[in-house]
């Protein structure tokens, strides 16, 4: 039972950071729909996964254009990533990755 959770754990997390991915690129307007497609999961899913990144900041909902955009915390961590890596050369920062 609790490999199972894990397992289900690591699954959401992967989710949401496959979704975060997404929605950063900001070339489409992907309708919740269309990103639980871009996901391989349901509507519903995709919406709770949506709701609880936008409790905590990391995705916002525009009203005028029916979709969620990336928010102000994904923004204020980027900000800071750049900024504490101010003078680094971006082939050291991503050497490992």
């Amino acid at each position: 039972m609790l490999k199972q959770k894990c397992v289900q754990t690591v699954q959401t997390t992967k989710k949401t950071l496959e979704l975060l991915d997404i929605l950063s690129n900001g070339d489409e307007n992907l309708h919740i729909g269309d990103l639980a497609r871009k996901l391989g999961i349901g509507r519903e899913e995709a919406l709770l996964l949506l709701v609880t990144m936008e409790s905590h900041g990391m995705v916002a909902w525009d009203d005028r254009e029916k979709i969620y955009r990336p928010g102000w915390k994904s923004e204020k961590m980027a900000r800071q990533f750049l900024h504490l890596n101010e003078g680094t050369s971006t082939r050291r920062l991503f050497r490992d990755a």
